[in-house]
């Protein structure tokens, strides 16, 4: 099976357009007032306009953990925890995004 988009439930639809557009420089693909499309490159992310904030952690893939978080905190995101190897052969940094939204960098260790 492959996903296709992954719908989460947003309850300020407009400030998480303008927090992706201003933080990771994406526009959305699609956007109604009461939705908005953000294609990553393997998956397609629907922010519905709700009462509620979906809980969910986004992880993307990074080259350089530490430049990316760099780039977003630069850009005013709120950094969690900053890039930390771990014991799994990764290197891992969070930062708040928008409603109950947090993203993971992920830089692979191995060779």
């Amino acid at each position: 099976m492959k996903t296709a988009h992954i719908h989460l439930s947003l309850s300020n639809l407009p400030a998480a357009i303008d927090w992706m557009k201003s933080t990771l420089d994406m526009n959305p693909t699609y956007q109604n007032p009461g939705m908005a499309v953000f294609a990553f490159e393997n998956v397609t992310y629907v922010f519905d306009a709700s009462d509620t904030d979906s809980a969910v952690t986004i992880a993307i893939d990074s080259d350089d953990c530490e430049k990316s978080t760099t780039e977003v905190r630069d850009r005013g995101a709120r950094i969690l925890e900053e890039p930390q190897a771990q014991p799994w052969g990764v290197k891992t940094a969070y930062f708040a995004g928008p409603g109950q939204i947090t993203f993971e960098f992920e830089e692979s260790l191995r060779v």
